[in-house]
């Protein structure tokens, strides 16, 4: 049920979130099992964790490679495609050596709807 909620969500849930979900079906689920198994999924691979500097941390149900964007004013998590970027993994293998065996990649600003009401405030 946590691996449907996570897949399910359409968005990128805060272990919060996927409790909330999990909780309508069988109320009794607490949240530090949650917690416990979306650390056992992302550890094997099931799904991604984005870790959020100074906040929950989110997850992902797309394995496929792609990139984040937080945003600092909302706290939501967006997918972002970018096919130039496609050729990151080869390119740090072959300038440093480095057997790279995953990245997690998220760029941090404010998403429009924040940057609009931000660009409001200072109009005041």
């Amino acid at each position: 049920m946590i691996y449907q909620a996570v897949l399910e969500s359409g968005d990128h849930p805060t272990a919060e979130a996927v409790y909330q979900t999990v909780r309508r079906k069988c109320p009794d689920i607490s949240l530090g099992t949650v917690y416990r198994n979306l650390g056992r999924l992302s550890e094997c691979g099931v799904i991604q964790k984005i870790g959020v500097p100074g906040g929950s941390d989110h997850f992902d149900g797309t394995l496929r490679e792609h990139y984040h964007l937080f945003c600092t004013g909302c706290g939501r998590v967006y997918d972002v495609d970018l096919p130039e970027l496609d050729g990151l993994r080869q390119s740090v293998q072959q300038k440093t050596g480095f057997t790279v065996s995953g990245y997690n990649l998220t760029f941090r600003g404010l998403c429009s709807e924040c940057r609009i009401k931000n660009e409001e405030k200072e109009n005041v």
